[in-house]
């Protein structure tokens, strides 16, 4: 690898206008774009419906009613209903309802915790919809370098990227930072005339997503956008590549080996000290001219190579004899005993707890580690937690193997993509 800088082979800038999903299964492409009506179909809307309701997220809005409630007969007379009500103009957004998601200590070990506003049923499918009409088009122009939000890209190819770099490009100095607060905190008519700048979405869906991103305060709110509705994370990543990415890649930093956004995570990857600094200045003063700051936490650079330590993506990184090392931290088992309590209020405790074991392991397998320290520790967490039995060493020690595996075939994909 050149000592330039990390780039990928795969970088298609071209432009593609959307196709409804429903007639484009029909065999009927639209070579244009998606109108409202068309949005509005039925057919599509169940599509809508169906996806949201198999992805979870089923606790209900202000309406207290779950996708579960609604028999095929119910479904279709809210489907017939909401498309009468946008096509003449008479729909608006619900208040959303507010709960409490605990949030990782603060540093003095204080609780913490994040507001997640839910829409009513009605209101979530007409943002998934919109969103899944805007998404197709903005793939188009989002960097491989951004990576949360996106069905093509999650975490562990971020995870997986970085690792390749460092390890190719002999880099150890890593910086990170993110967004305060950035749902809540972004300007509204900023985010909603990005979205007007993707191009190739026809103005009344926009017209409409502007309404759903400002909910029912309606045009007087121009702070914030809901966590909770599932336009926002598009249209964060939307707002974030106007205002964060195409800054960062268009010049490069100097001697920056690889940058990389998870939604409102940012990373730098450079050879000293000093690049990493001016990395991050630059896109703090970049991210000031939206409107938003950087918390400031970590925000230094840490030379890993040294022995110092980064936590990024809820993992601990350091590295040792030319390799990236993943690991995971002790915050985390605090995390899965409180998440093992609150099976206990679910309706299928048993279930619920191996599920929840099942994907805490998915969620490490990054991680370098003892198997069989990890397997014993989460037996007695188990144990501890009113679960003994619950899972065989054997089966806790095959999903951890089988993850490493996954792990281990990303890294190898990954890999494929990069180029000198």
């Amino acid at each position: 690898m050149s000592n330039a800088s990390f780039t990928y082979v795969e970088r298609s800038r071209t432009r593609v206008r959307p196709t409804n999903p429903c007639l484009r299964d029909r065999g009927l492409p639209l070579l244009r774009p998606t109108t409202l009506a068309e949005l509005l179909e039925a057919d599509y809307l169940n599509s809508v419906f169906e996806r949201l309701r198999s992805e979870g997220g089923r606790a209900p809005g202000v309406d207290g009613i779950r996708y579960d409630d609604l028999s095929k007969g119910e479904r279709s007379g809210l489907f017939r209903d909401l498309a009468a009500d946008v096509l003449t103009g008479r729909y608006r957004p619900q208040p959303p309802r507010g709960i409490q998601i605990p949030k990782s200590p603060a540093a003095d070990g204080s609780p913490r915790s994040r507001t997640l506003q839910l829409r009513s049923i009605q209101d979530r499918l007409l943002a998934a919809a919109v969103a899944s009409v805007i998404g197709p088009v903005a793939e188009q122009m989002f960097y491989p370098n951004s990576y949360g939000f996106r069905r093509s890209r999650d975490r562990f190819d971020m995870l997986a990227d970085l690792t390749i770099c460092m390890e190719q490009s002999n880099a150890w100095i890593v910086t990170a930072d993110d967004v305060a607060t950035a749902f809540d905190s972004v300007n509204t008519n900023l985010v909603s005339a990005d979205l007007r700048r993707v191009g190739g979405i026809s103005s009344d869906v926009l017209n409409l997503a502007d309404m759903i991103l400002r909910g029912h305060e309606g045009p007087t709110r121009t702070r914030g956008i809901d966590q909770g509705c599932p336009l926002s994370p598009l249209a964060l990543n939307v707002h974030l590549h106007y205002r964060h990415d195409i800054h960062v890649e268009n010049p490069r930093v100097p001697d920056v080996c690889f940058w990389g956004r998870y939604a409102d995570n940012i990373i730098y990857l450079t050879r000293d000290t000093q690049a990493g600094v001016v990395a991050l200045e630059r896109s703090r003063s970049q991210l000031r001219e939206a409107e938003l700051t950087l918390k400031g936490d970590p925000g230094i650079p840490r030379d890993t190579s040294n022995g110092e330590t980064l936590h990024f993506l809820g993992y601990r990184l350091t590295s040792k004899g030319g390799k990236a090392i993943w690991t995971i931290p002790n915050s985390a088992w605090p995390k899965l005993e409180e998440a093992l309590q609150e099976c206990h209020l679910a309706g299928n405790p048993i279930e619920m707890a191996k599920a929840t074991i099942t994907g805490w392991i998915q969620g490490w397998k990054a991680a370098s580690c003892d198997l069989e320290v990890l397997a014993n520790r989460v037996i007695n967490l188990l144990r501890s937690s009113g679960f003994q039995g619950l899972m065989p060493k054997a089966d806790i020690l095959e999903t951890f193997k089988r993850g490493q595996s996954q792990w281990t075939v990303t890294l190898q994909q990954r890999a494929l993509r990069v180029g000198s």
